[in-house]
Protein backbone atom coordinates (compact mmCIF):
# COMPACT_ATOMS: atom_id res chain seq x y z
CA UNK A 1 0.00 0.00 0.00
CA UNK A 2 1.49 3.37 -0.38
CA UNK A 3 1.06 6.60 0.76
CA UNK A 4 -0.79 8.05 -2.08
CA UNK A 5 -3.55 5.15 -2.61
CA UNK A 6 -6.67 6.31 -0.13
CA UNK A 7 -9.08 8.10 -1.52
CA UNK A 8 -7.74 8.02 -4.98
CA UNK A 9 -9.93 8.59 -8.34
CA UNK A 10 -13.12 10.71 -8.44
CA UNK A 11 -15.78 10.66 -6.31
CA UNK A 12 -19.65 10.55 -7.67
CA UNK A 13 -21.02 13.61 -6.93
CA UNK A 14 -24.52 13.20 -7.93
CA UNK A 15 -25.68 16.15 -10.97
CA UNK A 16 -23.10 18.73 -9.68
CA UNK A 17 -24.74 22.26 -10.36
CA UNK A 18 -22.14 25.11 -11.22
CA UNK A 19 -23.47 27.47 -8.84
CA UNK A 20 -22.03 25.24 -5.80
CA UNK A 21 -18.89 25.05 -3.73
CA UNK A 22 -18.57 21.45 -3.23
CA UNK A 23 -15.94 20.08 -0.62
CA UNK A 24 -12.88 19.25 -1.73
CA UNK A 25 -11.87 17.15 0.76
CA UNK A 26 -13.12 15.42 3.70
CA UNK A 27 -12.39 16.56 7.60
CA UNK A 28 -13.34 19.29 9.81
CA UNK A 29 -14.72 22.69 8.77
CA UNK A 30 -13.26 25.71 10.21
CA UNK A 31 -14.02 29.81 9.14
CA UNK A 32 -11.63 31.46 7.39
CA UNK A 33 -10.76 34.21 9.79
CA UNK A 34 -9.38 31.50 12.15
CA UNK A 35 -6.74 30.27 9.99
CA UNK A 36 -3.36 30.58 11.43
CA UNK A 37 -2.20 32.62 8.45
CA UNK A 38 -2.98 36.51 8.03
CA UNK A 39 -3.05 36.42 4.65
CA UNK A 40 -6.47 34.29 4.33
CA UNK A 41 -7.40 35.25 7.64
CA UNK A 42 -7.96 38.92 6.60
CA UNK A 43 -9.60 38.18 3.70
CA UNK A 44 -6.91 39.28 1.51
CA UNK A 45 -7.11 36.00 -0.95
CA UNK A 46 -10.83 36.64 -0.89
CA UNK A 47 -13.67 34.95 0.44
CA UNK A 48 -13.63 31.40 1.03
CA UNK A 49 -13.40 27.73 3.62
CA UNK A 50 -10.87 26.17 5.17
CA UNK A 51 -10.80 22.03 6.04
CA UNK A 52 -8.73 20.35 8.46
CA UNK A 53 -8.29 17.22 6.02
CA UNK A 54 -8.37 13.97 7.56
CA UNK A 55 -8.20 12.10 3.87
CA UNK A 56 -5.35 12.42 1.30
CA UNK A 57 -6.92 13.63 -1.56
CA UNK A 58 -8.21 16.95 -2.74
CA UNK A 59 -10.50 16.87 -5.21
CA UNK A 60 -11.78 19.92 -7.87
CA UNK A 61 -14.60 21.98 -5.28
CA UNK A 62 -15.96 22.86 -9.06
CA UNK A 63 -15.37 22.32 -12.89
CA UNK A 64 -13.61 23.98 -14.50
CA UNK A 65 -10.03 24.41 -15.55
CA UNK A 66 -6.56 24.16 -13.92
CA UNK A 67 -5.09 27.69 -14.30
CA UNK A 68 -1.81 27.13 -12.37
CA UNK A 69 -0.18 24.36 -10.89
CA UNK A 70 2.22 25.91 -8.16
CA UNK A 71 5.82 24.49 -8.67
CA UNK A 72 6.28 23.39 -4.50
CA UNK A 73 2.27 21.56 -5.44
CA UNK A 74 1.07 23.06 -2.12
CA UNK A 75 -1.31 25.19 -4.25
CA UNK A 76 -3.33 25.03 -7.36
CA UNK A 77 -5.61 27.96 -9.70
CA UNK A 78 -8.87 26.98 -11.18
CA UNK A 79 -10.96 29.30 -13.46
CA UNK A 80 -13.98 27.66 -13.26
CA UNK A 81 -16.98 27.31 -15.74
CA UNK A 82 -19.04 29.48 -14.07
CA UNK A 83 -16.46 32.24 -13.83
CA UNK A 84 -14.97 31.78 -10.28
CA UNK A 85 -11.38 31.67 -9.39
CA UNK A 86 -10.54 29.26 -7.05
CA UNK A 87 -7.21 29.05 -5.08
CA UNK A 88 -6.69 25.94 -3.41
CA UNK A 89 -4.11 26.42 -0.96
CA UNK A 90 -2.97 22.90 0.81
CA UNK A 91 -1.46 23.94 4.33
CA UNK A 92 0.38 26.62 6.15
CA UNK A 93 4.10 27.49 5.47
CA UNK A 94 4.11 24.49 3.09
CA UNK A 95 5.56 26.28 0.20
CA UNK A 96 8.89 25.64 2.20
CA UNK A 97 8.47 21.85 1.54
CA UNK A 98 8.82 21.80 -2.28
CA UNK A 99 7.38 19.19 -3.51
CA UNK A 100 8.11 17.05 -0.98
CA UNK A 101 4.26 14.94 0.52
CA UNK A 102 2.76 16.53 -2.26
CA UNK A 103 1.53 14.47 -5.86
CA UNK A 104 -0.40 16.66 -8.32
CA UNK A 105 -2.54 14.91 -10.74
CA UNK A 106 -3.49 17.37 -12.98
CA UNK A 107 -1.77 20.16 -15.16
CA UNK A 108 -2.17 23.74 -16.38
CA UNK A 109 -4.85 24.00 -18.98
CA UNK A 110 -6.56 20.77 -18.15
CA UNK A 111 -10.46 20.40 -17.37
CA UNK A 112 -11.67 18.88 -14.35
CA UNK A 113 -15.18 18.07 -13.44
CA UNK A 114 -16.20 18.61 -9.90
CA UNK A 115 -15.53 15.60 -7.89
CA UNK A 116 -12.25 14.86 -9.64
CA UNK A 117 -9.06 14.09 -7.64
CA UNK A 118 -6.57 16.81 -8.23
CA UNK A 119 -3.86 16.28 -6.15
CA UNK A 120 -2.88 14.13 -3.48
CA UNK A 121 -1.10 14.67 -0.23
CA UNK A 122 0.32 12.85 2.83
CA UNK A 123 -1.02 14.82 5.23
CA UNK A 124 0.54 12.97 8.53
CA UNK A 125 3.64 13.81 7.03
CA UNK A 126 2.96 17.44 6.90
CA UNK A 127 1.76 16.93 10.59
CA UNK A 128 4.77 15.21 11.71
CA UNK A 129 7.41 17.87 10.21
CA UNK A 130 5.15 20.12 12.55
CA UNK A 131 3.14 21.78 9.81
CA UNK A 132 -0.72 22.91 9.98
CA UNK A 133 -2.14 20.98 7.57
CA UNK A 134 -5.60 23.00 7.11
CA UNK A 135 -6.52 23.85 3.23
CA UNK A 136 -7.70 26.99 2.11
CA UNK A 137 -10.75 27.21 -0.91
CA UNK A 138 -10.89 30.71 -1.80
CA UNK A 139 -12.18 33.10 -4.26
CA UNK A 140 -9.36 35.11 -5.78
CA UNK A 141 -12.29 37.37 -7.59
CA UNK A 142 -14.74 37.75 -4.54
CA UNK A 143 -15.34 41.73 -5.93
CA UNK A 144 -17.43 39.19 -8.32
CA UNK A 145 -18.82 36.50 -6.85
CA UNK A 146 -19.65 35.56 -3.16
CA UNK A 147 -20.45 32.83 -0.99
CA UNK A 148 -24.41 32.45 -0.15
CA UNK A 149 -25.72 30.04 1.82
CA UNK A 150 -23.67 27.24 3.95
CA UNK A 151 -24.89 24.20 3.12
CA UNK A 152 -22.93 21.93 6.01
CA UNK A 153 -22.18 21.77 9.33
CA UNK A 154 -18.95 21.57 11.07
CA UNK A 155 -17.66 18.34 9.48
CA UNK A 156 -17.83 17.92 5.76
CA UNK A 157 -16.79 15.05 2.97
CA UNK A 158 -16.23 14.97 -0.69
CA UNK A 159 -20.05 15.24 -1.64
CA UNK A 160 -21.06 17.92 0.65
CA UNK A 161 -22.14 21.09 -0.86
CA UNK A 162 -20.72 23.80 1.23
CA UNK A 163 -21.15 27.22 -0.53
CA UNK A 164 -24.01 28.20 -2.91
CA UNK A 165 -21.91 30.88 -5.14
CA UNK A 166 -23.40 34.21 -6.27
CA UNK A 167 -22.78 36.84 -8.30
CA UNK A 168 -22.20 40.79 -6.45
Amino acid sequence: MGFFNKGTGAIKIKEPKENIMYAGCTGRLVNLEEVNDSVFSSGMMGEGVAIIPDEASILAPMSGQIVTVFPTKHAIAMHCSNGVELIIHIGIETVELGEKYFKTLVHEEDWVKAGECISQVQFHKLKEAGYDITTMFTILNSNQYTLGKLYTGTYTDYTSPLFEIKER
